[in-house]
């Protein structure tokens, strides 16, 4: 490790000319319980929990087993604001996960940060007790979204940290759709449009009816003209 660490330092310096002080140092161990691999890409923000201590007295068998099988794990991956991830996204990241042994993606999401607030398929199969754990042990916050993987730590492993990536590129090209549309927006606000956001409705209005007019649409409330635009997730 020294001997490597040494050449990097080396290489640096005598071809770039810039000096590198330290060098971050993550055990392996670390790695995989937090990452799933011993390769992670570290300017991912993303995390696995470990979380099976909270599921060995519960009932529901796709938790309970592996949370009481040492061979196994059940690794929580938590994301902020994700409310931002709509239903189909989550499906595709269930079919993406299955490319790599696992049998589904159970998920939670945080409307509100209580026990009434989660929203899950999988809440009635859990105890009070349980839920309690994980919104404290998680430090779930309104609009988390939590996703679960469960079963033999290589399995596990192997398609959470797929996932991280995955939601990591997901995210970051929301982010850019969202500052393209944060852009065309204030654009828009300069041109006279008002836009609005409702629910997964943008309503975009015009104080003059016939710029709308001009585009073939027909004005239902003068002299405002009024367009509807669905956001898909």
């Amino acid at each position: 490790m020294k001997i490597s660490e040494g050449m990097v330092k080396h290489a640096f310096k005598e071809v770039l000319d810039f000096k590198i002080k330290e060098i971050p140092k993550i055990k392996w161990s670390d790695a995989m319980e937090h990452y799933g691999s011993d390769k992670p890409d570290l300017r991912n923000p993303l995390r696995l929990v470990e979380i099976g201590e909270i599921f060995k007295e519960e009932e529901f068998k796709v938790f309970s087993d592996p949370a009481n099988d040492p061979e196994s794990r059940i690794a929580a991956l938590v994301i902020e604001n994700g409310d931002s991830v709509g239903r189909g996204q989550i499906d595709r990241y269930t079919d993406f996960v299955k490319e790599f042994g696992a049998k589904g993606l159970a998920y939670i999401r945080v409307e509100e940060a209580n026990i009434s607030g989660l929203n899950s398929p999988i809440l009635k199969y859990l105890s009070e007790k349980c839920l309690e754990s994980i919104l404290k042990d998680l430090n779930l916050k309104k609009d988390s979204l939590v996703f679960f993987g469960a079963g033999d730590k290589k399995t596990v492993n192997d398609y959470m940290s797929k996932l991280i990536s995955r939601i990591g590129e997901t995210l970051d090209s929301m982010a850019a759709r969202f500052e393209e549309s944060a852009r065309l927006m204030r654009k828009m606000s300069a041109e006279g449009f008002k836009v609005e956001k409702k629910n997964k409705r943008q309503i975009i209005t015009h104080i003059d009816s016939k710029i709308f007019k001009d585009w073939g649409f027909i004005s239902e409330a003068p002299p405002y003209q009024q367009l509807t635009l669905i956001l898909e997730d």
